[in-house]
């Protein structure tokens, strides 16, 4: 990675690119769900306890990243089930929403890949 700078940056930039979708959308959900809650405090709440759960060997942070999650929105003032809806939410948007688009992706790359016969 340090003999390719250029590869760096697009490492780096990718990650960052991830980190502020799922942000967004935590802060989407949160504010979608609690309307009295600060978007700034929910995007710190998803940022901290994001590197607490990667601590943890759990695949997409399941059950950890949720907890924290729900700890912050507490933390930083909601109601225990709407903290808990958000959060549900959030997983909604990220984890099962995109399995639909990422069908259609791979059905549309898979057949510009395949050779036409006649």
């Amino acid at each position: 990675m340090l003999d390719s700078p250029a590869r760096a940056a697009r490492l780096l930039g990718g990650s960052a690119v991830v980190t502020l979708g799922y942000t967004t959308a935590f802060t989407g959900a949160t504010l979608t769900v609690i309307p009295h809650i600060a978007g700034l405090g929910a995007a710190l709440v998803y940022l901290a306890a994001l590197p607490v759960a990667s601590l943890l060997p759990v695949p997409g942070g399941v059950v950890v990243l949720d907890t924290l999650l729900v700890a912050g929105e507490l933390l930083d003032g909601a109601s225990i089930v709407p903290a808990i809806v958000a959060v549900l939410l959030f997983r909604l948007i990220t984890c099962w929403l995109v399995i639909p688009a990422g069908f259609f992706a791979y059905r549309r790359l898979t057949r510009q890949q395949q050779p036409e016969t006649a």
